[in-house]
């Protein structure tokens, strides 16, 4: 049990921290690949692959539609906090915290 304690601690001092070190994204359009642009707006290189929200098949409609919900959601929430700031509490602390405490419990059930 604490070894994977300790590989959970690890996995999250690794992703704090390659968020800290990593180079502030490009936010304006690139036509060669994906920037900050495509995140906050509507990635065009997508919608040249799989058609628009109304016009491409049914998975991209769904998973557009997610995607956008999930970025809102973000920047709209109820703390008062940051998108950047609101993402990392989420996803690099919330979701994993719940995983982690699943894990334990599912370990404690059938290794206990």
């Amino acid at each position: 049990m604490r070894v994977i304690l300790i590989l959970l601690a690890c996995v999250f001092s690794v992703l704090i921290l390659v968020n800290e070190i990593a180079a502030p994204q490009i936010s304006a359009f690139e036509e060669s690949k994906c920037t900050r642009y495509c995140h906050n707006v509507v990635c065009k290189h997508q919608l040249i692959k799989h058609g628009d929200a109304e016009h491409g098949n049914l998975f991209w409609k769904v998973m557009f539609s997610l995607y956008r919900k999930n970025i809102l959601m973000l920047r709209e929430n109820p703390l008062g906090l940051t998108y950047e700031q609101m993402n990392l509490l989420v996803y690099v602390i919330i979701v994993p915290a719940i995983a982690l405490l699943l894990l334990i419990n599912l370990l404690r059930k059938n290794y206990g």
